[in-house]
């Protein structure tokens, strides 16, 4: 076993690091990082519990696409690169043929940290022209 210093990815103020003993290239424990004087080693049950998300039965592991009517539950395995074309290629005829406002990047940051919280999904919609979306149906409240 070892046991690897990081941090938490979930996108909360208060930056956790974490102590992640992984056996045989899988996460067996999580717990908070002593190091850090502002959590001293705590983390919430969520980041505790990862390694079930990580590993869950109900995890997708491959993109899918449906192969039914909607909500019939009818779906086939597809390719990164298939699903990245598919997708790509939707977006392109979207903005072909409507242009980029046509596109409602819907998203916020919530448990997705920098990736997608004004980094590089923010400049991905900015790019394509996509409508612009007040994003406050979470962080109004907090902020008031």
């Amino acid at each position: 076993m070892e046991t690897h210093s990081s941090a938490c990815p979930l996108d909360c103020p208060d930056l956790c690091g974490l102590t992640v003993t992984v056996d045989r290239g899988r996460v067996v424990e999580v717990n908070g990082d002593r190091r850090g004087p502002l959590t001293e080693g705590f983390i919430c049950g969520k980041v505790r519990k990862i390694a079930d998300h990580l590993y869950g039965d109900d995890r997708l592991t491959t993109p899918l696409v449906r192969t039914g009517p909607k909500g019939s539950g009818q779906f086939a395995a597809i390719s990164w690169d298939d699903a990245l074309d598919r997708i790509a290629g939707r977006i392109q005829e979207i903005r072909a043929r409507a242009g980029g406002e046509a596109i409602l990047p819907y998203h916020y940051g919530g448990s997705n940290g920098w990736l997608t919280e004004g980094a590089l999904a923010t400049r991905l919609f900015r790019r394509l022209g996509a409508t612009t979306l007040d994003r406050t149906f979470c962080a109004a409240g907090s902020t008031a």
